[in-house]
């Protein structure tokens, strides 16, 4: 016999799974179900719709659930009883007067499964039952074997005009998407629709066309048919429109309006079912079908949930490729923080377009308020080779924005030169005209608005005009004194004034572009300060309008700013986190600071010879004279605390000898070790079991570990000028050495000595990158000079050396390193340099020369 249907009888009491008796009542959906009880009631619905809520609700009015039994059809119970073909006479078995029986969210099931079950309601009515059964649309397939069925659908489910007016929580929408009980009743953000909806399983296509409608949020049905194809196109959006009215797809008017969800809530229902979107798409993959819905968004002028898409579908490539082929377009639509989320997800590792990417970032850090961030992107790439003309422009500008005089002089040399080759033209690209805009930055606003005017002249793009009469106007703003220093002075800046305001005023104040927006803020403070007369003002409409877009700039960058000091909260504690997981252990300190009964450090050095000490005390030496004792104790310094089988000491140590043999060359070696370590008649030091050794940790420090935490250090840690100055001098005078170096025939420790030196070069290497990418090429010269001393065999090695003297300037040495570098690997190792060594010699050799 079956405990499962025996539990599922209710006997007066209302189910422990099935929600307590709802405080909204919904007797209109009791009465319908009424009118029809000698029949089967299929109550059909998406998750969240309140189909168990009407059914328990009626189970409470008719029956208050006595002789009611209230099947859970998700437990796999319920099909190994339908297997069994049990259900019906059990249930007549357990209860001979049973009255209701509720089969509660049935499952998807096969064709023989789907009959059985439709004999069981068969049977239960024959017998006088009444029967209710709930499942989402997908799970439906009784209309062929129950025709006189009674059916309440998805839409009858939706909350009435009073039940809507009641609601706690309106969404301030009447329409049938906003109606769910979930959302009004519940509380709920759409993600438990959605969510529902993808484990329900529908068909791919109507998975898919619910997907788009939800990302997309509005539009024409027929727009959606090129992504999903024409075949199954027409039949998902009829089933959409009959059974997920949260959708709100209309057939007959070739129109979707779903509900608003929010990108968490569509990445959680969504993100474990994109290979079935992909397969019912006319998509190649995830990553095209992000691309192609985030195109239709930027249509829909929606950039930041273009951003949010591609972002959370779509591969880092696909997401860096088109964050660089919309970079502009999503400027101009004022999407700063999304885009900038984007860049920090794909962008800013990205191999292809790296430098388009950061151009544009320094453009959205600006906007974001972010000075030191952007100044940052500017001084590594305005003055770096291999940079296109338009993207060094901007962070030209950035750089003269935003740097101190310094900059500014460096701006106005490398912009000189690319005003200069575009001087012969009859209009300026937008390369040109920045630049000549960033080199008179430092110049004054009267330099400025010449500047401006010989834009206009040179019918140069309006969005770079834009730019010039906003600096202008800001200067404006900023001035202490009245008046120009001569009435041409006062014509120009008027000119300037005068055009801003003609701009200004013949935007639709609507859709205004953030642009001039700004444009409008700035040239109003100008009038409010009287350095412009009140009639350059603009309209209050206008004005109301940019003061609005303002307002949502600031709150961005109030969210940039939480956000960066979030990552920066996260980036101390991990570095706190991983300088105390490498920090030195009680064991490493000092004897002075050891505590009370414990013996001194013991402290080793293995780097270009052994030398012990315990404490202060510079242990006799004579008691190591023998090589298998030093090498013994080197192997467990390099082991740190960590038993070493006695078995392979003996291979290691004794690889050639007699079984026998080499376990007495141990204890003699161990003994002569023993005596060697000797504190105060006792050796603490050495900790032997059965069948291993080992030094105690507590008490051991060497210069190994030392080299180890400042490898981690040059690596992982904060880069700290100072301290790594240090770090360097010890490398190269207490560290320089080899490990262990009388020791010649010991391949353990030569795998060490290796180890050691390929991580030490790996450090340095690692250094001299991470201090070329803040911006200090010259301390990078010196750890990347250090590798190439250490191992001159690693191109990468040579490769940062290289890097570092372009960013110092140093054209002729970078040369000189190739050429040092290729005539090793030709007469030493007989190979060619790599790919990326060219590249770097030929940036060298090649590029144009930017600097002064």
């Amino acid at each position: 016999m079956s405990d499962f249907l025996m539990s599922c009888a209710c006997k007066g009491r209302r189910p422990k799974y099935v929600a307590s008796s709802a405080p909204n009542s919904r007797p209109h959906l009791v009465a319908e179900l009424l009118r029809s009880r000698d029949v089967a009631r299929f109550l059909v619905a998406p998750s969240g719709f309140g189909k168990s809520t009407v059914a328990a609700e009626y189970a409470q009015v008719v029956f208050s659930f006595k002789h009611t039994f209230w099947v859970n059809c998700e437990s796999p119970c319920f099909l190994r009883d339908l297997d069994a073909g049990i259900i019906a006479s059990r249930i007549a078995e357990v209860d001979g007067a049973a009255s209701l029986v509720v089969f509660d969210d049935l499952p998807r099931m096969d064709a023989m499964r789907v009959e059985a079950f439709s004999q069981v309601i068969d049977n239960l009515l024959a017998a006088g039952n009444e029967v209710l059964a709930t499942c989402t649309p997908s799970c439906d397939a009784y209309s062929d074997l129950h025709r006189d069925r009674v059916k309440l659908s998805a839409s009858r489910f939706l909350l009435t005009d009073e039940e809507t007016d009641r609601a706690a929580a309106v969404t301030g929408s009447s329409t049938a998407k906003s109606r769910v009980a979930c959302i009004l009743w519940g509380g709920d953000d759409g993600s438990r629709l959605v969510s529902g909806m993808a484990a329900e399983e529908p068909p791919a296509s109507v998975l898919l066309a619910a997907f788009l409608m939800l990302a997309l949020g509005e539009g024409s049905l027929s727009e959606l048919v090129p992504l999903m194809g024409s075949r199954h196109a027409d039949e998902a959006f009829s089933l959409i429109e009959e059974e997920y009215p949260f959708l709100g797809a209309c057939f007959r008017e070739d129109a979707f309006d779903a509900l608003i969800v929010e990108m968490p809530a569509l990445v959680q229902g969504f993100s474990r079912v994109a290979d079935r979107l992909v397969d019912a798409s006319t998509c190649e993959d995830v990553s095209e079908l992000a691309v192609c819905v985030a195109a239709m968004l930027l249509d829909r002028e929606a950039a930041a949930r273009a951003c949010a898409v591609v972002r959370h579908f779509a591969a880092k490539p696909a997401s860096a490729s088109w964050l660089a082929s919309h970079g502009a377009e999503l400027l101009s639509a004022a999407c700063f923080k999304p885009a900038h989320e984007l860049y920090l997800f794909a962008g800013k590792g990205a191999r292809q377009n790296k430098v388009l990417l950061a151009a544009d970032e320094a453009v959205r850090l600006v906007a974001l308020d972010d000075a030191a961030c952007a100044l940052f992107l500017a001084r590594k790439y305005a003055f770096a080779r291999n940079v296109d003309s338009e993207s060094r422009s901007r962070f030209l500008l950035v750089a003269a924005y935003l740097g101190d005089d310094e900059d500014r002089r460096r701006v106005a040399s490398a912009a000189a030169g690319i005003a200069a080759r575009a001087s012969g033209r009859g209009e300026l690209d937008s390369a040109a005209a920045l630049s000549l805009v960033a080199s008179h930055f430092g110049e004054g606003i009267v330099s400025l608005a010449k500047v401006w005017g010989d834009l206009v002249s040179h019918r140069a793009p309006e969005h770079v005009l834009v730019l010039g009469a906003l600096f202008v106007l800001q200067g404006l703003a900023k001035k202490t004194t009245s008046g120009f220093d001569s009435a041409d002075d006062a014509h120009t800046i008027e000119l300037v004034a005068l055009w801003a305001y003609d701009l200004i005023s013949r935007a639709d104040s609507s859709v205004m572009s953030w642009q001039t927006g700004v444009l409008a803020l700035a040239l109003s403070r100008a009038a409010e300060e009287g350095v412009l007369p009140s009639r350059f003002a603009p309209a209050a409409e206008t004005l109301a309008a940019a003061r609005s877009m303002q307002v949502a700039r600031f709150a961005e960058c109030a969210a940039h700013r939480r956000d960066a000091l979030r990552e920066e909260r996260a980036r101390v504690e991990r570095e706190r986190s991983m300088r105390e997981r490498y920090a030195a252990r009680p064991a490493r300190l000092d004897a002075s600071s050891a505590a009370e009964g414990d013996p001194p450090a013991l402290y080793v050095r293995l780097l270009g010879g052994l030398d012990v000490r315990i404490g202060n005390r510079q242990v006799d030496m004579q008691a190591f004279s023998r090589q298998k004792t030093k090498t013994l104790l080197a192997l467990l310094v390099l082991a740190r605390g960590r038993e070493l089988s006695r078995e392979r000491l003996l291979e290691t140590l004794w690889p050639d000898s007699p079984h026998g043999c080499a376990i007495k060359n141990f204890y003699s070696v161990w003994s002569q070790l023993k005596r060697g370590l000797d504190y105060e008649g006792t050796c603490p030091y050495l900790l032997r079991d059965q069948g291993g050794v080992r030094l105690d940790a507590r008490f051991l420090r060497s210069d190994v570990a030392e080299l180890d935490s400042i490898c981690r250090t040059l690596s992982f840690g904060e880069i700290d000028l100072d301290r790594w100055r240090g770090h360097l001098e010890a490398i190269d005078e207490s560290y320089s050495g080899d490990l262990l170096p009388s020791e010649r025939g010991n391949d353990d420790i030569a795998a060490a000595r290796r180890r050691l030196r390929i991580n030490l070069v790996d450090s340095l290497v690692c250094a001299s990158g991470r201090l070329l990418e803040s911006g200090e090429p010259r301390a990078a010269l010196w750890f990347a000079r250090e590798a190439t001393t250490r191992d001159r065999s690693r191109e990468d090695a040579c490769a940062a050396l290289m890097e570092a003297q372009l960013g110092a300037g140093q054209r002729a040495a970078a040369i000189d390193t190739y050429i040092s570098c290729r005539r090793y690997l030709a007469e030493e190792l007989g190979i060619d340099p790599s790919p990326s060594i060219v590249a770097l010699y030929r940036s060298a050799v090649e590029a144009e020369e930017v600097l002064e």
